[in-house]
C-alpha cells in the first residue's frame, strides 16, 4: 500500500450554461437543457453554442425566431414552448457532437444535420436553413445514424475505449474507466463532466463505488487498485475559486487531489475491483489469477485466495455479503466465501473465457456474460445453468440487471439488447451502441448507460414502452466508399444518376455492397472476408470498381451487374490500393512493406516496389500514368516512376505512419494523412513540402481532392470530415457524426461528398455559397 504519484489528481466541475461566459468561450452543451422555454432558451443557445457575439450564436437563434414574424414575447414563448420538448430531447441526444467549430458557421450546418428527421422541429429547421451560407455539407441520404428515441444523453470525454461504469448508490451520478488511463464523473442528470481522476499508468480497466457514495475504487493494467474520495458538489464550486490550488486538466478546472490509496499485490493486470456491501473492504481480480482482498480504512491485504490458473476478468458481490463471485478464463464460475477465503461452488459453462457477472436482486441467481457469445442464468444454490438467455454468437463484454431483477441488458454487436431474464424474450434494441464493453442500469431501473469504442457513454431512458426500431440498411459500420458514375453521357447529372450512378461501400464484415446513388437503395452485394483492406477505388469509365475480398486478395467488381472481372492476389496481405488513371493497372500497398502492381484487365501482377522499412496501407496513382505514390507506417511517403519502376522522391514531415493519400486532378500537388492528426501537402515535382493542415484531433485516415481540384476533403477518426480551401489552405467547412470516418469520395461533378464511417455510410450535398 502506498500513497498516490506526485502527478495524479482530479479535476472537478465545469461551469454552469446559466452563467454568462466570456463571448466565444467553449461550454458544454449537454447542461441546462431543462430551461429550453422562452427568455431561458434565447440564453441558453446564445451562450451555450459559443457565445452570445459569435454569428452562428445568431443563426441559431434565427432558426427558431425567425418564422415568428412581429410576434410579441408572450405570443414567442408559447410558440417556443410547443417544440421546446423536441429541442430539448434532439439536443440533449446530439450535444456531444455540437461543441464549437472553425469555421464558426459549421456549427450551424451541424445542428441542421442532426435535427435532421425531427418531425416537430422541422419549421425550425428549415428557417435555419435559410439562414446558413457559405460551403457548407448538408445531409443528401438521411442519417444512418440518427439517435434510438429512448437516448436521453451521450456524454463525450474520453479518448478511445470506455472500459467500464458504475453507478452511485442514489443514481444522481456515474463513474467511468477508459483506455486514456482515466477515471471519470458524470452527472447524470445534466451530462456535465464532474470530475476526472489521473493517475494509473496505462488502461483503468474496472471502476466501482462504495455503497455511501463517497468513494470511487478502480482497477488498471498497471497492477494497482486505487481509492480516490470523491469530492462533492460544494467543495467542488468553492475549488474553483482558490485559483493558487486550481490546475486545468482536458478542459475541466479543480482542485488537485491524489489517489487516496494505491493498493499492489497482484502480478500483472487487475481486471475487476468490486466494493463489499459494508464497504469496508475492496475486493479485486487479476490476470495472476487470485482474488484479493483490503481494508479500505488502512490499505492492509486482507485475502488472497488462488482460484483459477489462468486470468480472472471480472468480480460481483450481491446481497449475501459474505460471498463473490468471480471468473474468468477457464470458463468457469467460482463462488468465494470472504470470510474465510475458501472457494465453493464451481458453476461450469460458457465455452471460453467469462467477460462480466451481474447479481439478481435477491443473491439467489446471476447472470454471466461470456467470450462464446452467450448470456447465461445460473441457480447460485443449485449451482446449476437455469438457460441461455442470449446467444448472438458474438463476444458479450458486459452485462446488467435491473434492481427488481425484470430484466437484463447486454451488447449485442452493436446494439443494447434488454432482454427478458427468465426466458430470454428481446424487449427492445437500442442501436448506435458501437463497441459496448460496459452497461449498468440505474439504482431505480429509469436507465440504461453503456460505455463504448469511442469514448462515449450514452444514456437510454427505460420509462414506458421501449420501441423497437427498425435497423437502417446503411448503420453497419463501413471501412471504404467509392463513387462508380458511367462517364459515357457527357454532362452526366450524378445526383440524376439513378441506376447508373452507385455509391459502393466495404462493411467491416467483409460485405461490398453498391447503393443507389439518387434513392440510397442497395443493389448488388458480394460477400468477403474480414481484412485490414480499407476503402475502394472506381474505374475511371465508372463500370467498375477495385474493392477488398479476403486479406490477400482484391477483386475488380461490377456494381451494375454484380459481376466480378478479375482477381488479384498477393501472397500478403493487401492493406490500400488505387486504380491507374486509365484503368490499365491497379497497384496495392502491402503488409512486408511493399507496393504491388497489377494489370487490370487479366489480374496478372506486373511490378514490385521496395523500399519502405514498415507495412503500407496507402497509394495513390498520378494522373497521367507516369508515377504513383505510396504512403507507409515507416512515416514516409514515396514517390515512384511507374515506367522505370525507380523511385524518385522520399518525402518525410509526418511523425507517425500515413493513411491516406490523394493527388489534384493536375498532378501538381499530394496530400498525405496521417496518425499524427495531420494532412501535409506536397509539391509532387520537386518534393517540398508546402503546408501542414491541423484541425483533426485524432489520426486522419483519408483525403480526397474535389474533381477539378478546388477543395480537399479529410477524414478525421475524431468523427468529422473537414474541407479544405486551396487557395488559403484554411477549413471551409465541416461535419460532425457519430463515430469516427475512415474514409471519404467526392461525387464525379463535385455537389456531394460520401462518407465512410464506423456508424454507417453518409452521404452530404456540398453547397458553396
Amino acid at each position: 500500500m502506498s500513497s498516490g504519484p506526485p502527478g495524479a489528481g482530479c479535476s472537478g466541475n465545469l461551469p454552469d450554461v446559466s452563467a454568462a461566459p466570456p463571448p466565444g468561450q467553449p461550454t458544454v452543451l449537454a447542461g441546462g437543457l431543462g430551461r429550453l422555454t422562452g427568455e431561458d432558451l434565447r440564453r441558453y443557445l446564445e451562450r451555450a453554442v459559443v457565445g452570445e457575439d459569435a454569428a452562428i450564436g445568431r443563426d441559431v437563434l434565427a432558426a427558431y425566431w425567425s418564422a415568428t414574424g412581429e410576434l410579441d414575447r408572450d405570443e414567442v414563448d408559447e410558440l417556443c414552448g410547443e417544440f421546446a420538448p423536441a429541442l430539448a430531447r434532439a439536443l440533449g441526444q446530439n450535444a456531444h457532437l455540437l461543441a464549437p467549430t472553425t469555421p464558426a458557421g459549421a456549427l450551424g450546418a451541424i445542428v441542421l444535420s442532426r435535427l435532421d428527421g425531427v418531425r416537430a422541429l422541422e419549421p425550425a429547421r428549415a428557417a435555419l436553413a435559410r439562414e446558413l451560407a457559405g460551403p457548407r455539407l448538408v445531409n443528401r441520404w438521411p442519417l444512418p445514424d440518427q439517435p434510438h428515441p429512448a437516448l436521453r444523453r451521450v456524454l463525450a470525454g474520453h479518448r478511445g475505449q470506455v472500459h467500464a461504469l458504475a453507478v452511485a448508490p442514489d443514481g444522481s451520478w456515474l463513474a467511468s474507466a477508459g483506455m486514456d488511463g482515466t477515471l471519470r464523473t458524470w452527472t447524470v442528470g445534466t451530462g456535465i463532466a464532474r470530475s476526472m481522476f489521473t493517475g494509473h499508468t496505462g488502461n483503468v480497466l474496472s471502476c466501482a463505488i462504495a455503497p455511501d457514495g463517497g468513494w470511487l475504487a478502480s482497477a488498471g493494467l498497471d497492477g494497482t487498485v486505487r481509492i480516490w474520495d470523491v469530492p462533492d458538489e460544494g467543495s467542488r464550486a468553492s475549488g474553483a475559486h482558490r485559483a493558487a490550488e486550481v490546475a486545468e486538466v482536458d478542459g475541466m478546472v479543480g482542485a488537485g487531489c491524489p489517489a487516496r490509496l494505491v493498493l499492489r499485490g497482484h502480478r500483472g493486470p487487475v481486471n475487476g475491483v468490486a466494493v463489499s456491501l459494508d464497504g469496508r473492504s475492496v475486493v479485486a481480480v487479476g490476470s495472476d489469477g487470485t482474488l484479493r482482498t483490503w481494508d479500505v480504512a488502512t490499505g492492509s491485504p486482507k485475502l488472497t485466495v488462488p482460484v483459477a490458473v489462468g486470468p480472472l476478468r471480472c468480480c460481483a458481490v450481491g446481497p449475501d455479503p459474505t460471498t463473490v463471485v468471480v471468473a474468468g478464463d477457464d470458463g468457469a464460475i467460482w463462488l468465494v466465501d470472504l470470510r474465510t477465503g475458501a472457494a465453493g461452488s464451481r458453476l461450469p459453462g460458457h465455452l471460453g473465457p467469462v467477460l462480466a457477472l451481474a447479481y439478481g436482486p435477491d443473491g439467489s441467481w446471476l447472470v454471466s456474460a461470456g467470450e462464446d457469445g452467450t448470456l447465461r442464468r445460473w441457480d447460485t444454490v443449485t449451482g446449476r445453468q437455469v438457460a441461455t438467455i442470449g446467444d448472438n454468437g458474438r463476444p458479450v463484454h458486459a452485462c446488467a440487471l435491473s434492481p427488481d431483477g425484470s430484466f437484463a441488458v447486454a451488447p449485442e454487436g452493436d446494439v443494447i439488447a434488454v432482454r427478458d431474464p427468465g426466458d430470454g424474450t428481446q424487449r427492445a434494441e437500442l442501436t448506435g451502441a458501437v463497441g459496448t464493453r460496459a452497461c449498468v442500469v440505474a439504482p431505480d431501473g429509469s436507465w440504461i448507460a453503456s460505455g463504448g469504442r469511442y469514448g462515449t457513454i450514452r444514456l437510454w431512458s427505460t420509462r414506458g414502452e421501449l420501441p423497437r426500431v427498425p435497423t437502417a440498411e446503411r448503420n453497419e459500420g463501413t471501412r471504404g466508399c467509392s463513387v462508380v458514375v458511367r462517364s459515357a453521357a457527357p454532362g452526366l447529372d450524378a445526383s440524376a444518376a439513378g441506376a447508373a450512378g452507385y455509391v459502393v461501400s466495404s462493411s467491416d464484415d467483409g460485405t461490398v455492397t453498391a447503393w443507389d446513388l439518387a434513392t440510397g437503395e442497395p443493389g448488388a452485394a458480394l460477400a468477403g472476408l474480414p481484412g485490414p483492406a480499407r476503402g475502394c477505388r472506381s474505374s475511371p469509365d465508372g463500370g467498375w470498381a477495385v474493392v477488398p475480398a479476403q486479406p490477400n486478395a482484391l477483386r475488380l467488381w461490377e456494381p451494375a451487374t454484380g459481376t466480378v472481372r478479375a482477381v488479384l492476389t498477393a501472397d500478403v496481405a493487401i492493406l490500400g490500393f488505387a486504380v491507374a488513371a486509365d484503368g490499365t493497372w491497379v497497384a496495392g500497398g502491402c503488409e512486408d512493406d511493399s507496393v504491388r502492381l497489377w494489370d487490370a484487365e487479366s489480374g496478372e501482377w506486373m511490378a514490385t516496389f521496395t523500399g519502405h522499412t514498415a507495412r503500407v496501407p496507402a497509394c495513390v496513382a498520378g494522373p497521367d500514368g507516369t508515377w504513383l505514390a505510396s504512403g507507409a507506417d515507416d512515416a514516409t511517403v514515396r514517390v515512384w516512376d511507374v515506367v522505370t519502376l525507380e523511385q524518385r522522391a522520399v518525402l518525410r514531415g509526418h511523425h507517425g505512419p500515413v493513411f491516406g493519400l490523394a493527388t489534384d486532378a493536375a498532378g501538381r500537388l499530394l496530400a498525405s494523412a496521417g496518425q499524427d492528426h495531420t494532412v501535409r501537402i506536397w509539391d509532387v515535382a520537386t518534393g517540398r513540402a508546402l503546408t501542414v493542415l491541423e484541425g483533426h484531433t485524432q489520426a486522419v485516415r483519408e483525403v480526397s481532392f474535389a474533381p477539378d481540384g478546388s477543395w480537399l476533403a479529410s477524414a478525421g477518426g475524431d468523427g468529422s470530415v473537414r474541407i479544405w480551401d486551396p487557395r488559403t489552405w484554411t477549413c471551409g467547412a465541416m461535419m460532425r457524426f457519430e463515430g469516427t470516418a475512415r474514409g471519404c469520395a467526392w461525387l464525379p461533378d463535385g455537389t456531394g461528398l460520401v462518407v465512410a464511417g464506423s456508424s454507417g455510410l453518409y452521404l452530404y450535398s456540398f453547397l458553396h455559397d
